[in-house]
């Protein structure tokens, strides 16, 4: 077995059965959509507000600070997918109306999901 000369960056998996086949290089495209900012938000968001939810009951006041903040980073996160979905330029007008609708009536939910379904060069699942 020799090692690959490639960037460490660009290697998703190295072939343990064959040692002639050189190594995948493109990234796995959940970590690429996981990546996304967006994405990392609404969790935080949601995370927050679940926090501050279970804080209710031992501390009321900073407990809901906390579900709060929350809610306030899905509203952002929920203007923030809308605004993606509107201007995002790899989408036929069919695929921007199904995702505009998804994101709209499930805020966070729909936002995620769109996050985590879109990629790049025109390649979605609708």
């Amino acid at each position: 077995f020799q090692p690959l000369d490639l960037p460490w960056h660009k290697i998703r998996s190295i072939p343990f059965t064959d040692t002639n086949t050189p190594a995948i290089t493109d990234k796995s495209v959940l970590m690429l959509n996981l990546r996304k900012p967006a994405f990392i938000f609404n969790l935080v968001g949601i995370l927050l507000f679940f926090v501050g939810l279970y804080m209710l009951t031992e501390d009321p006041r900073n407990g809901t600070y906390l579900m709060y903040v929350g809610l306030g980073m899905a509203v952002i996160y929920w203007i923030w997918s809308v605004i993606d979905v509107l201007t995002a330029d790899d989408l036929k007008p069919y695929q921007k109306k199904f995702w505009l609708i998804i994101v709209l009536i499930v805020p966070s939910f729909g936002g995620a999901l769109y996050h985590l379904m879109h990629q790049r060069r025109n390649k979605i699942v609708t």
